[in-house]
């Protein structure tokens, strides 16, 4: 693929983020019920979310955990993983919205 068509690609994943919701700084997120973990969120698209999580997670492509964010529960797959100078990490998920009745339940 040419560079021209990357940078296109790359416009066009920009124009479909949008900034977090005001009343959604944060998220909820794991791979097992039971180790909830917060991490905040850096933005929102059309097809998933953007988060900033402790490198202790040690997300990496491919994985998979359930996000619980703005009142919604979403099946996720980390598709890029961008380490930060601070000692976290942009995590961008691919998400799809989990059915009612395959929530999970988080005491």
């Amino acid at each position: 693929m040419s560079t021209h068509a990357y940078q296109v690609l790359d416009d066009l994943r920009q124009s479909q983020r949008f900034p977090k919701e005001p009343d959604a700084a944060f998220a909820v997120i794991w791979r097992t019920v039971g180790e909830e973990i917060l991490v905040e969120i850096y933005d929102d698209s059309l097809g998933g979310l953007g988060v900033v999580a402790d490198d202790r997670l040690r997300f990496a492509v491919g994985d998979e955990a359930t996000i619980v964010y703005a009142g919604c529960c979403w099946h996720a797959v980390a598709c890029h993983v961008e380490p930060r100078d601070d000692g976290r990490s942009l995590v961008g998920f691919a998400c799809d919205r989990l059915p009612n009745s395959e929530q999970p339940t988080v005491h």
